[in-house]
């Protein structure tokens, strides 16, 4: 199941939405009342009012007109969420995380991700622009701008979280970033250089909060029940830092931006105006493409759960090579219903019912469009992974479950499932599909003692020679297939006595539940030992013993022929059965 932070996360937002506010120990200092949120509040906002002071008496002045103005706009946007999420008295829980500064897929989120993807776009603009004048700046500003565009998408989809170690990555990437800036501006102007020494400021200043506050709040999250106002704030000031330390950032290529040779063309500057709208666009574009891909790619399904979640397609691929189940869902749902809501997939042998491998993922809801409401119903699409054990034996098969959860109590509270046009295991267990590891170093044998019409051939039996009656009559099968089926066959054995006709009937799958003959596959070679009941009342005697396969959907038998062409309907070999 999910890491106990997210539990915390889910708590700290039930407690904004319903209280209003964390922060209601208050600390008397000289007989006034200050409360831990207002020292909050000031203390994000002090950054902000040093730093800004600094670059509207030093920076800004040396821009254009266009990229003071849309220096300024981005500034003022960015205080305002920040000041509405320090102030907003969330009366819900979607209220709550539509402004939450630390959380994924929301206002604060879009706006961010936005910022980020700015800074790409001037930066690649100003790249192409002085690729004749300073070619190793136009190489340095395209990097940045791919860079920022790889950190814009990150932003919003945490594609970083899929990357283990993935701050201490960061941190080289930043070094070396740092060390090559500072190279440029020592054989840079002195005009220029101090574009540079911005750039590298506003990293330092994000990544003071991206990544050193980061592995505070890991730590925090963990005591979050005993220090719930610290960890709160420790939040905010890590999503106050990277705000801070990206729009640094943004002034520092809009002033690489206004140091041109040449002047930039209006085309080029209402680009750069108009851009933060243009990617704002793409994200709603993207919001929709789960709609779109549910109708080509996916597998449909009409599966409807208890929390108000629909199952309306998805895809399951399985890479027997890597032995990998990827499952890609596509999930209906009110906004307000899709909150802290958990998926799981687990791999179930059918021959015994368990779970042999499984994985826990929490629904992805960058999707949606928070802006639309509560009550809006986007298609969510959520990728999960589940890799079978490397010693899981092959000639399996298993179905991929589908099961959903959320948090409750500090528990997690599997639903159920009310309506569904796929199997069921259980009252919440979907099946989604099954599958088999193959054998791949299976080898075909040199002969067969059946050949059925569907291609299955019997290589090879082992009987006893004697059994006493009320044992079991252990007999093995040898089975192979060049040509699959997807049907499902019962083999019959029939026991015949010699001499008064008397007959015992025993059926069941050739390989057992573990593997039903409608997922063998071509260039399956296995076999099965039958540990097969016989009644104590059986009479001693010799027994005609007959084997062959019948269609469990209609009970029509197979046509088989012996290996020769004896062209048989069944197989059939006489052994001697002692009663003792």
């Amino acid at each position: 199941m999910p890491q106990p932070s997210v539990l915390v996360e889910a708590a700290y937002i039930a407690a904004r939405s319903q209280a209003g506010r964390l922060g209601d120990s208050q600390m008397k200092t000289r007989g006034l009342a200050v409360s831990l949120e207002g020292l909050t509040r000031i203390s994000v906002f002090l950054p902000y009012a040093a730093i800004c002071l600094l670059a509207y008496w030093r920076l800004i002045p040396r821009l254009l007109p266009s990229a003071k103005w849309l220096a300024t706009v981005m500034l003022a946007v960015q205080l305002l969420i920040i000041f509405i999420s320090l102030t907003l008295k969330a009366n819900t829980t979607f209220q709550a995380l539509l402004w939450e500064l630390r959380h994924e897929w929301n206002i604060p989120a879009t706006f961010a991700t936005t910022q980020l993807a700015l800074i790409s776009a001037i930066s690649l603009v100003t790249s192409w622009l002085a690729r004749r004048d300073d070619r190793k700046q136009a190489i340095f500003l395209a990097v940045i701008g791919a860079l920022f565009l790889y950190f814009a998408w990150d932003e919003y989809y945490t594609i970083h979280e899929s990357i283990p170690h993935w701050d201490s990555y960061y941190a080289i990437l930043g070094l070396i970033l740092a060390g090559l800036a500072l190279l440029l501006a020592w054989r840079s102007s002195t005009s220029a250089r101090v574009w540079f020494y911005s750039l590298l400021s506003g990293l330092a200043v994000s990544a003071l909060g991206a990544i050193a506050l980061e592995r505070l709040t890991h730590l925090c999250e963990e005591l979050a029940y005993i220090h719930a106002d610290v960890c709160a704030n420790i939040f905010v000031w890590e999503e106050g830092l990277e705000f801070l330390g990206v729009w640094i950032a943004l002034v520092a290529v809009l002033g690489f931006f206004s140091d041109l040779a040449l002047p930039p063309s209006p085309r080029a500057r209402r680009f750069l105006l108009s851009f933060p709208a243009f990617w704002l666009l793409l994200l709603v574009i993207n919001s929709l493409l789960p709609r779109f891909e549910i109708m080509l790619l996916a597998r449909p399904a009409a599966v409807q759960f208890k929390s108000g979640v629909r199952l309306d397609g998805y895809r399951l691929d399985f890479d027997s090579k890597r032995g990998t189940v990827q499952a890609q869902l596509y999930t209906t749902a009110e906004q307000q219903d899709y909150f802290y809501l958990g998926y799981s997939i687990h791999l179930i042998d059918q021959g015994n019912f368990d779970s042999v491998a499984s994985r826990n993922e929490w629904a992805y809801r960058h999707h949606g469009l928070w802006v639309l409401g509560p009550e809006y119903e986007p298609v969510y699409r959520t990728q999960i992974s589940v890799d079978l054990p490397e010693d899981f034996p092959s000639n399996r098969a298993l179905w991929a479950v589908l099961s959903l959860w959320r948090p409750q109590d500090r528990d997690y509270s599997i639903q159920k499932v009310l309506s569904s046009d796929h199997l069921l295991l259980g009252d919440s267990q979907v099946i989604l599909g099954e599958f088999t590891l193959r054998d791949e170093a299976a080898a075909a044998g040199a002969s067969a003692r059946a050949l059925f019409a569907n291609g299955f051939a019997l290589e090879a039996v082992e009987l006893p020679a004697e059994v006493q009656a009320g044992e079991n009559l252990g007999v093995s099968f040898a089975w192979r297939t060049d040509s699959p089926d997807n049907a499902d066959y019962i083999q019959f054995l029939h026991l015949g006595h010699e001499a008064s006709d008397e007959w015992f009937v025993f059926d069941q799958q050739p390989l057992g539940a573990r593997l039903p003959t409608r997922l063998w596959y071509a260039g399956l070679a296995d076999r099965e030992k039958w540990q097969v009941p016989l009644p104590a009342e059986l009479a001693p005697g010799r027994y005609l013993v007959f084997t062959g396969l019948y269609r469990a959907s209609d009970n029509e038998r197979l046509a088989a022929q012996s290996a020769g062409g004896g062209g048989a309907t069944s197989w059939t070999d006489v052994y001697r059965w002692v009663r003792y």
